[in-house]
């Protein structure tokens, strides 16, 4: 149960992180 929480919570963490600074690296680049 833990690993699933865990594996959850970093996919969680990875799109609300990753998602924003993404589409902030893609507009600074272009």
């Amino acid at each position: 149960v833990q690993k699933t929480q865990n594996t959850w919570t970093g996919v969680f963490l990875h799109g609300v992180i990753n998602g924003p600074s993404f589409i902030a690296i893609a507009l600074g680049i272009i």
